[in-house]
């Protein structure tokens, strides 16, 4: 019987109960996780989490701060490429691989930096961070690759499309919300509708009905046809999450909180103060005549306005209570601090960057922050130049390649042709802390050997070789300028300002004149009178 016992008490305790870890305890206190695989989790709540995060940078004030500041730094101006073809790679000679990476740059100028938007708007550094921040709110950015003939030596652009528009097919295929898995969790294809399902709202066309989404290859041949930007999270994951997702509800709080506070604080502005007097129970105001005179004969009189100078004077009975409300409170800062704070850590941003506050900061603890942010902000380089920017490159070289544009050497490709792909990306500039240590440590590391000119010429958004090209130039128009001037060779170069060059000796006439005077001069000074020291 005892043992009968023992075995009902244990069948009745909950699961809970027999749980050896705390953190695995569920009670009224401790809500109950729910996961399971990535897109399981992630699928079914996109579209209300992509409304939300639009929702937050549209209307608040640190949600558009946040997504501002991390396009401003990843992307800044534009991130640019430097063709990387070098001899140990290709086989080629280095004057060969100059050539062809001097070709390859002023073909991206020419071309793909100012033709890349199929719609004719933007050139490629603002199609770049409108790239980002659609992978940042929406959490991902899709581009499909077009060609169209005219647009000059190179006819390939490239047309951002809605995340809105990816849609599963009517078919039953392996497609997850608009993204076609292969048999290795690939992505090989994704479906589109050929218009976005709201633009139906703003015309009747017949181009616009509701049709079924059309498929596009991920990669034609040997270019990229589509091209997914997203930052992938965990194994199996086959679409984005936008960044503001572990901050929403800090950020829906804290947004309505300030609503509530900024109501209230204008509702208390509207009260001058309060007239107290005693309850007299027989005495109805609500029939009582009130107009300016009354008070003389014994009546009560509202007072409800004030005016500049004005002198009342009150009721018997009455007195005047000082309205003095106590909100925003004391704690009011610091509250919504520490929530802004609690924000930008899940956002890996420094509050500072984020609130623009910069008051309580010295060199250290700037320096310590900018350091820390740049770190993230590198990874984020890092991942927008792989899903982005190198498919991009690659696909303009394999055009340049086909139609003529850039020099073949078939031996060298055939053996790597992923040499003739490689580049090197200049990172738009950081700024400095201060300039005179930050230069001093980029010479000391470059002395060194930790370093070397084209690293620290692209941590400043430079080219090393442009740089000194440029240089140049400058110092050739500095000696022309220098000889025409009739100036010391390294007057206008030098550090410090060179002497000029001596002018050329006068006429004999002319310097026996300039004797009289100087001696003329010196016999005025010496017949002068002394100053008077006492004044």
């Amino acid at each position: 019987m005892r043992r009968q016992a023992a075995r009902n008490v244990l069948q009745r305790q909950t699961p809970n109960a027999r749980l050896r870890y705390d953190a695995a305890r569920m009670d009224r206190v401790r809500s109950t996780p729910r996961s399971g695989s990535a897109d399981g989790d992630l699928l079914p709540d996109l579209r209300v989490l992509r409304e939300k995060s639009r929702a937050l940078v549209r209307d608040d004030a640190h949600a558009a701060a946040a997504i501002r500041v991390l396009v401003d730094n990843v992307v800044g101006d534009g991130i640019t490429p430097q063709s990387a073809l070098r001899p140990e790679t290709s086989g080629l000679t280095q004057a060969q691989c100059d050539d062809w990476n001097a070709k390859a740059e002023q073909l991206w100028r020419e071309t793909c930096a100012t033709q890349a938007d199929a719609n004719d708007v933007d050139d490629f550094s603002a199609l770049t961070r409108l790239v980002y921040r659609t992978r940042l709110v929406d959490g991902e950015a899709l581009a499909h690759r077009l060609v169209v003939p005219g647009r000059g030596p190179l006819a390939t652009c490239y047309e951002l499309i809605d995340a809105d528009r990816l849609e599963d097919p009517p078919t039953p295929l392996n497609v997850r919300y608009g993204v076609e898995i292969g048999n290795r969790g690939e992505p090989v294809a994704y479906w589109l509708l050929p218009h976005h399902p709201d633009d139906l709202r703003f015309t009747t066309a017949q181009a616009l009905r509701p049709t079924n989404p059309e498929r596009y290859v991920r990669r034609n041949g040997d270019f990229w046809n589509v091209l997914h930007v997203y930052r992938r999270e965990r194994p199996g994951q086959s679409r984005g999450l936008p960044l503001l997702t572990p901050a929403m509800p800090l950020f829906e709080h804290l947004h309505h909180y300030l609503d509530s506070e900024i109501i209230a604080a204008r509702a208390n502005a509207n009260v001058a103060m309060f007239i107290r007097r005693p309850l007299d129970p027989a005495a109805d105001p609500d029939v009582r005549p009130v107009d300016d005179d009354a008070g003389r004969d014994g009546e009560l009189v509202y007072h409800e306005t004030l005016e500049p100078g004005t002198i009342e004077y009150l009721n018997e009975g009455e007195e005047i209570q000082p309205f003095l409300p106590a909100r925003p409170g004391s704690s009011f800062d610091a509250f919504v601090t520490r929530i802004l704070r609690a924000i930008c850590a899940a956002l890996d941003l420094p509050y500072e960057m984020v609130a623009k506050d910069f008051g309580g900061m010295n060199y250290s603890s700037a320096r310590v922050a900018l350091l820390e942010a740049r770190r993230g902000f590198e990874i984020e380089q890092d991942a927008l130049v792989g899903t982005w920017l190198r498919p991009v490159w690659e696909n303009m070289v394999r055009e340049a390649i086909a139609v003529g544009e850039l020099p073949t050497y078939p031996e060298a490709m055939r053996r790597n042709p992923r040499a003739f792909l490689h580049a090197r990306w200049i990172r738009p500039a950081w700024g400095w802390v201060d300039p005179v240590k930050e230069i001093e440590s980029a010479r000391q590391a470059i002395a060194a050997n930790l370093s070397t000119p084209d690293i620290e010429a692209s941590r400043a958004g430079l080219d090393a070789v442009e740089v000194l090209e440029a240089r140049a130039r400058f110092l050739v128009a500095a000696r022309e300028i220098e000889a025409r001037n009739n100036l010391a060779p390294g007057t206008l170069t030098s550090d410090g300002a060179a002497a000029p060059a001596p002018a050329a000796p006068a006429p004999a006439g002319e310097q026996e004149d300039s004797a009289e005077d100087d001696a003329e001069d010196a016999a005025e000074d010496q017949n002068a009178p002394a100053e008077d020291t006492d004044q």
